[in-house]
């Protein structure tokens, strides 16, 4: 942002308005997510409490999803059009120094955002698939098993 706000071109207003309300609203989503996943006890900080959420909860995943993919700025994504807009209006300025630094830690950024999408549609973990004693699937009162 601060490419935006150091520009002095006409689309400079445009891309700082553009960039803090889509980034406003996928930040937004992305810690919606984090506190619907988050307990009274613990909250939901590691990565693995993030592990096979698409299994377990699809719809959230896919919100969850689509404000990380925005957030790293990948295209077709409200981020993207952001960064887009901020890139243009610094290259109106001629503030290549800045693009270049913006470029790099989008690339930086996109490693950690990709890595969490990476484990919202990993399989869940085989500790947390396994049933708490006396919940497996055999042990029904009607099922056959040796006195």
């Amino acid at each position: 942002m601060l490419v935006a706000f150091l520009a002095s071109g006409s689309s400079a207003p445009v891309a700082v308005t553009f960039y803090l309300v889509a980034y406003f609203i996928t930040t937004l989503i992305a810690f919606g997510t984090i506190a619907v996943l988050s307990e009274n006890a613990r909250d939901a900080a590691a990565l693995d409490d993030y592990r096979g959420l698409a299994w377990r909860r699809p719809w959230l995943a896919a919100g969850f999803t689509i404000s990380l993919l925005s957030l790293a700025g990948i295209p077709l994504t409200a981020g993207f059009i952001g960064k887009f807009y901020v890139v243009m209006a610094g290259a109106e300025s001629g503030l290549w120094l800045l693009i270049g630094a913006l470029v790099v830690n989008s690339v930086i950024g996109l490693f950690y955002y990709l890595r969490v999408v990476a484990t919202l549609y990993s399989l869940p973990s085989l500790v947390a698939a396994v049933p708490a004693p006396g919940k497996l699937p055999w042990s029904h009162p009607f099922s056959l098993k040796p006195h």
